[in-house]
């Protein structure tokens, strides 16, 4: 996989961190959003992290910018917040790997 393959529109879902058993998966849901991601050949990965609003509404965004490269295919992003908006002290770090397709996985298809 090369970078540039990063390039595209996500599901982007954050988990709220609880150790005890739950009953219902939907009591770990923290938020949902779209990661909007554009990559270059050199690595280079940009884009924004738009919450969600209402019909009409401009949508608040986090900017992104990052790295990505090796094998597999490793992406390292920092999100801030638009300054100027409600989440403009926003600051988060990710760093992750693009797994290989599990062709015998559940819903492959």
């Amino acid at each position: 996989m090369q970078a540039t393959d990063l390039t595209g529109t996500y599901t982007y879902r954050s988990f709220l961190d609880r150790p005890e058993p739950i009953d219902d998966f939907n009591d770990l849901r923290f938020a949902q959003l779209e990661l909007r991601l554009t990559a270059t050949s050199a690595g280079s990965v940009s884009g924004l992290l738009v919450f969600p609003a209402p019909a009409g509404v401009e949508p608040l965004a986090m900017e992104m910018v990052g790295q990505a490269d090796g094998t597999p295919l490793a992406i390292t992003l920092t999100g801030e917040g638009v300054p100027g908006t409600p989440i403009e002290d926003f600051h988060y770090e990710y760093d992750g790997v693009v797994l290989r397709h599990w062709p015998t996985g559940v819903g492959s298809g």
